[in-house]
């Protein structure tokens, strides 16, 4: 343990590999922070970005060596600017530690300047001194590790899989800088066939309940799981997720309700699926037909249920679909568990052209309340050791990028939303769907994710 505080000249993962350090404590670097010189500003989470002043003394053995001590420090705030350029490397960073904190935290510095100075014509033993010098910082809100976590999670269904990814310490959502997609040697895409195109992933800790009773697909498709209306009837089918699809003949082609399902028809802990969540329907229509789809949510043995917008279905090959974001409970003064039983899904649809049915198999909750992503412009798929991952990185200032990789190289970009997202602090567990871009779904797809995640605090970091 070393107390510092010193503007670094480094970037994500390169940890070793810093480019430059200015210390600004004990003269090391010819600056001292003065005694009472800097007051940590503490972030609110409103806080996109904050300011703070730091006063510190400079010390040169004459006025040649004081110059360029302050050139030094000229040098970092101007580089200090060029992290906005999006072909810039490196970034300035504030990084700090007190004497007995175990850990190094920093924040990256988005914009620097300084007060003014008074000059000292005489020397002063044992050199030239500049008193009370004003560095003011823009930084980031929140204090990052200067190193990073990574967690892997192989082989995990496109259709909801849900799988454990460990604990995540600090106590603000870590850094998400580099997410991969990657294709797997458990099942889905390989040589000759088409990658994955598109990916939901969200993540859900034991915030609003049990995470390991949390059900991420409900098999609105088995008969005795829901019930079904207006032109609507069972039939087994071998590409359905549980083997039995509702299919919608539809008699009357207007907006009517076809399936309803309950939250009790799926699980018995009712509390442990509280949450926010983007709702993905798998569905397919027949040959040059064109449907569209309404989710409606709520209590659905009340009137009172949320519409959300049509849907447009027109593939004859099996999609998810996202029909909206839902929030279970849709009230706040619901808060015993008993009553969540009676949450639930109602599924209207109406046919807009051709003569065909439409197919509907099951609906995936994506969590996106503790943080989520969405890709989509890749072709993920495992072939001979190359992975053919997409690449998401969230850069320090908030900026995201994603790209699609061949042999290594970025071969596409990927759009990639929402501009920003966190892993929640504390064990948790990611639930994901990902399908092809022509092909749709298939049941027997699967995908790696790797998280490479840099843990966040508030104030002082210590010993996490």
């Amino acid at each position: 343990m070393a107390v510092q505080v010193t503007l670094v000249r480094t970037y994500d993962f390169a940890a070793g590999q810093d480019q430059t350090f200015l210390s600004l404590l004990d003269y090391t670097d010819g600056f001292s922070l003065a005694y009472d010189g800097w007051q940590q500003v503490v972030a609110s989470d409103r806080d996109d970005r904050v300011a703070e002043a730091l006063t510190l003394h400079a010390r040169g053995d004459d006025h040649d060596d004081l110059a360029g001590i302050l050139q030094a420090l000229d040098d970092r705030i101007e580089q200090a600017g060029w992290h906005e350029d999006s072909i810039e490397r490196y970034g300035i960073w504030l990084r700090a530690q007190l004497e007995d904190e175990t850990n190094i935290r920093q924040a990256l510095v988005t914009s620097a300047s300084l007060g003014p100075m008074t000059l000292m014509a005489r020397p002063a033993s044992p050199g030239n001194f500049l008193r009370r010098y004003s560095l003011i910082l823009e930084r980031m809100p929140w204090w990052e590790a200067n190193v990073w976590d990574s967690y892997s999670e192989l082989g995990i269904s496109c259709l909801g899989g849900m799988s454990s990814y460990g604990t995540v310490y600090g106590n603000k959502p870590a850094r998400i800088a580099r997410t991969r997609f990657e294709g797997s040697t458990s099942g889905g895409p390989g040589a000759g066939d088409e990658g994955l195109y598109e990916f939901w992933m969200g993540f859900r800790t034991d915030r609003f309940g049990d995470q390991t009773n949390f059900v991420p697909v409900w098999d609105i498709g088995e008969a005795n799981d829901s019930t079904a209306y207006n032109d609507t009837t069972s039939v087994a089918d071998g590409s359905a997720y549980g083997g039995y699809l509702w299919r919608c003949t539809f008699g009357d082609e207007s907006l009517l309700i076809r399936v309803g399902a309950v939250l009790q028809s799926f699980t018995s802990d009712y509390a442990d699926q509280r949450g926010e969540y983007t709702v993905l329907l798998r569905a397919r229509v027949g040959a040059d037909t064109a449907c569209h789809v309404q989710l409606k949510d709520g209590f659905v043995y009340t009137a009172a249920l949320r519409a959300q917008p049509r849907v447009p279905i027109s593939s004859t090959n099996w999609f998810l679909y996202p029909l909206g974001t839902v929030r279970i409970p849709p009230s706040r003064g619901i808060v015993e568990a008993g009553f969540l039983r009676f949450y639930g899904f109602e599924l209207f649809a109406s046919r807009t052209a051709g003569s065909g049915n439409l197919d509907i198999d099951c609906l995936v909750l994506i969590p996106c309340a503790e943080g989520s992503i969405h890709v989509s412009g890749g072709g993920v798929k495992y072939i001979l050791g190359d992975y053919r991952p997409i690449e998401v990185r969230m850069f320090p200032n908030r900026d995201s990028d994603g790209w699609w990789y061949t042999s290594n190289n970025p071969y596409a970009t990927v759009a990639v939303e929402p501009n920003e997202y966190g892993l929640p602090v504390g064990a948790g567990s990611l639930v994901l769907a990902g399908q092809r871009e022509t092909e749709g779904h298939d049941l027997n797809d699967y995908a790696t994710v790797r998280l490479y995640a840099f843990r966040r605090y508030r104030t002082l970091r210590g010993a996490g």
